[in-house]
């Protein structure tokens, strides 16, 4: 494949249409993920016990019903709003993996062609969603019971289950890839679920060199990029630090102001090309995924001339 004309030609997609820079934020949504902890710590509460550091009264007020209501009430809105986000996330990414397609054809799409495609494909690309994340529970589950077995068996089980664990964990990195190459089935060629799947694996087996150069470049410009958002933040951040290291008792104000309204006016920013890189590169892997199925716009030739009469 024309590495070259396949990044300048998203590029181009990414730049003409930039209201697909909203389906890159929305898509960029689903790659954030949570601590793994779920705020709960290693602390424990109740019963006095010597791991309880909250004072009793505290303990106390915390237990009255209608603190536990309260309690509650943020949970279920902050799951709510955790759900509304992952929906937009699996809409955002169809939705611009469609609107690339729309705008690789007839060279403009607008917001509406594009949310339509997002949400005519919600089902099928929530469903390689609950794959993986079925997949990664069973690998979770795997590995607690690994833990259980060898602390029953005093390590032995662990040492016999331990590189099973550690197939099953590699295993999700081919799974993630075949994934990616799904959902371009779903959007790009109607698929179902399964089907995708199939459609992936074999674009994957018969563009595997492609896909490995394609991809080494975009992990370089990713990276380059990554460290080009990054380096403002590091900048905003040591003025803080510094407040905080020449006085650690009366931190100087104006630093710490400073450094926090910079934040403010850099934030929107970070989003923006953040934003950016991800219709960008989502823009490169529709138009791969369209060559390696022969789907591609054919470009424009120039007409052969007629002879005169």
């Amino acid at each position: 494949m024309d590495y070259g004309n396949t990044l300048s030609r998203a590029w181009k997609i990414t730049w003409n249409n930039k209201i697909l820079w909203l389906f890159g934020f929305l898509a960029g949504l689903g790659t954030t993920s949570s601590n793994g902890n779920g705020g709960r710590g290693n602390v424990e509460v109740g019963n006095g016990g010597p791991g309880n550091i909250l004072p009793p009264d505290l303990e106390r007020q915390l237990q009255r019903p209608e603190v536990i209501a309260i309690v509650v009430t943020v949970a279920c809105v902050l799951l709510v709003i955790g759900l509304a986000l992952f929906a937009l996330s699996i809409i955002g990414r169809g939705g611009l993996i469609g609107g690339i397609r729309l705008a690789d054809d007839n060279g403009k799409v607008s917001f509406g062609e594009a949310w339509a495609a997002g949400v005519r494909n919600f089902w099928r690309m929530l469903g390689i969603q609950l794959i993986l994340l079925l997949a990664g529970l069973l690998i979770g589950s795997f590995g607690l019971f690994t833990g259980l077995i060898g602390a029953a068996t005093l390590g032995l089980g662990l040492v016999c289950l331990l590189p099973i664990l550690c197939l099953l964990v590699l295993a999700l990195i081919p799974l993630s890839i075949l994934a990616h190459f799904a959902q371009f089935g779903i959007v790009v060629d109607n698929l179902g679920v399964m089907d995708a799947f199939r459609k992936g694996w074999q674009v994957l087996k018969d563009n595997l060199g492609p896909i490995i150069i394609l991809a080494i470049i975009l992990v370089i410009i990713g990276v380059v990029t990554g460290l080009v958002l990054v380096a403002p933040f590091v900048g905003i951040v040591l003025p803080a630090m510094a407040a905080f290291i020449l006085n650690p008792e009366r931190p100087n104000a104006g630093l710490l102001i400073g450094s926090g309204l910079a934040l403010l006016c850099y934030l929107p920013i970070a989003i923006v090309l953040g934003s950016i890189l991800q219709t960008w590169s989502n823009s490169v892997w529709t138009l791969a995924y369209r060559q390696f199925t022969g789907a591609a716009r054919a470009p424009m030739t120039p007409a052969a001339p007629q002879p005169m009469a």
